[in-house]
C-alpha cells in the first residue's frame, strides 16, 4: 500500500516542513545543550571567590600573619576549581602562595581594612574543573527527533489543512535603534566593608541624590549599583571629554563636602548605550555595551585616591592637547590582571580656573540641598 499517496502536497508543504524543522532543531538545542559560556561561569566564580578572600584575609594581610595566610592558601587550593593562590602585601611583595601560578585564568582583588589597602589577593582557576560534560545519549535522541521532524510536520499539515491549505505568513518589521556614545562615571563605595548595612544603603542614597544634581548640569542618568556604588551615565553628544571630567570631579567634591559616611572613589570610561541617557527617565545597566565591565571599573575606581580621577584610553583620546597635559599615566600591580591590554590615566587635580568652576557649582548645589 502506497501510504504516501494519501498526502496531497501543495506549495505550503515544503516551507512548512522546513520551518518546523528549523524551529524544532533550535528548540531542542536550547533545551538539551547548555549554551552558557564557560568563561562567564569562571569569571563569575573567580571574581566572587577572590572578593570574599580579600575581605576575610584583610586583617591577616595587614598584620602580616604569614602562617595563617599559608594555611588559608593550602586550604583554598584543595578545591578542584582553584589551581593556585597568592597573597601580596600593600607593597606588592608575596606573603604566601600555593599551587600553580600563571596569567591565563587569574583573578585579583584588593584587601581593604578600615579604608586602608592591606594587600592583594590573586587566584588562578583550573579550566578543566569547569569543563562541561557532553550528554551523548541526549544528543543522539535530539538527532533522531530532528530527522523525524519533516515527516511529522507534513502529517500535521495534511490533517489540519482540510479546507484552506494556504499558510499565512506574517512579517514583523524589526525596530532598530542607533547606539548612543556615553561616558560612564563609576563611583565605588570605598569603605563599604567598614560600614554597617544601614550605613551602606544611606551612603548609596546620598550618592544618588548628589549624582542626580550633577545630571541636572551634565545631561545623563544615575544608577544605583546595590551596595557597591553608583554609575553616572552621561550622553557624549554635546558634552565632550572636558565636561565629563567636570562632572566626575563635581560629584566627588559634592560627596566629600556632603554629610555622608561613605567614601567614594572615581573611574571615568566611555561606552555605548541602547538609549540616550539624557532623555531617559529609567535605564537598565544591560543597555550598556560593556555592562560586564562594571565590576572591573568599580575595582579600578578603588585604586584612585580621594578627589582624584582615573580615566580610560578612550576618554584620554577625546581630550584636547592642552587638556591631556593635566593627565599622567597610571600604573599599579593589579592592572596586569584587571586591564592588561588597556591604558589607564590619572588626573590628580584640575587647573585653578577649572577647579574654581567646580567649587562654585558645588557651593551652588549644596546651598539649595
Amino acid at each position: 500500500m502506497t501510504w504516501w499517496r494519501r498526502f496531497r502536497p501543495n506549495k505550503a508543504t515544503f516551507p512548512a516542513a522546513l520551518v518546523a524543522t528549523v524551529l524544532c532543531s533550535s528548540g531542542l538545542f536550547l533545551l538539551w545543550f547548555d549554551t552558557g559560556s564557560t568563561k562567564f561561569e569562571m569569571d563569575r566564580y573567580g571574581n566572587s571567590i577572590v572578593s570574599t578572600l580579600a575581605q576575610t584575609t584583610a586583617g591577616d594581610l595587614f598584620d602580616d600573619e604569614r602562617i595563617n595566610l599559608a594555611l588559608t592558601a593550602n586550604h583554598v587550593t584543595a578545591d578542584a576549581e582553584i589551581a593556585g593562590i597568592t597573597f601580596y602585601d600593600a607593597d606588592n611583595e608575596i606573603v604566601a602562595t600555593s599551587g600553580q601560578q600563571n596569567l591565563t585564568y587569574r583573578y585579583s582583588a584588593t584587601a581593604i581594612l578600615d579604608d586602608t589597602i592591606a594587600g592583594y589577593v590573586s587566584i588562578i582557576l583550573d579550566p578543566e574543573a569547569f569543563a562541561r560534560q557532553v550528554p551523548w545519549l541526549r544528543g543522539l535522541l535530539t538527532l533522531a527527533v530532528v530527522m523525524l521532524t519533516p515527516i511529522l510536520a507534513m502529517v500535521a499539515l495534511q490533517l489540519s489543512a482540510r479546507g484552506n491549505r494556504s499558510l499565512p505568513i506574517v512579517s514583523v518589521r524589526k525596530e532598530t535603534s542607533d547606539a548612543q556614545a556615553v561616558y560612564v562615571i563609576a563611583l565605588t563605595l570605598n569603605n563599604q566593608y567598614a560600614l554597617s548595612r544601614d550605613a551602606q544603603m544611606a551612603s548609596i542614597q546620598d550618592a544618588m541624590a548628589m549624582s542626580q544634581e550633577v545630571c541636572a548640569l551634565y545631561p545623563g542618568i544615575a544608577l544605583a549599583l546595590d551596595e557597591k556604588g553608583v554609575a553616572l551615565v552621561l550622553t557624549k553628544e554635546g558634552l565632550g571629554g572636558l565636561k565629563a571630567l567636570y562632572a566626575a570631579f563635581l560629584i566627588q567634591r559634592l560627596l566629600s563636602e556632603y554629610e555622608t559616611e561613605g567614601e567614594f572613589r572615581c573611574f571615568l570610561s566611555e561606552s555605548q548605550s541602547a538609549i540616550n541617557p539624557a532623555e531617559a527617565t529609567k535605564m537598565d545597566l544591560q543597555q550598556l555595551s560593556n555592562v560586564d565591565d562594571i565590576d572591573k571599573n568599580l575595582t579600578l575606581a578603588s585604586l584612585a585616591k580621594a578627589n582624584t580621577l582615573l580615566v580610560d584610553q578612550l576618554v584620554f583620546d577625546s581630550l584636547s592637547d592642552m587638556e591631556k597635559a593635566w593627565v599622567q599615566p597610571f600604573s599599579h600591580p593589579i592592572l596586569e590582571d584587571l586591564a592588561p591590554a588597556s591604558s589607564i590615566f590619572n588626573i590628580t587635580d584640575l587647573p585653578e580656573q577649572e577647579a574654581t568652576l567646580i567649587r562654585d557649582q558645588a557651593t551652588l548645589i549644596l546651598g539649595f540641598s
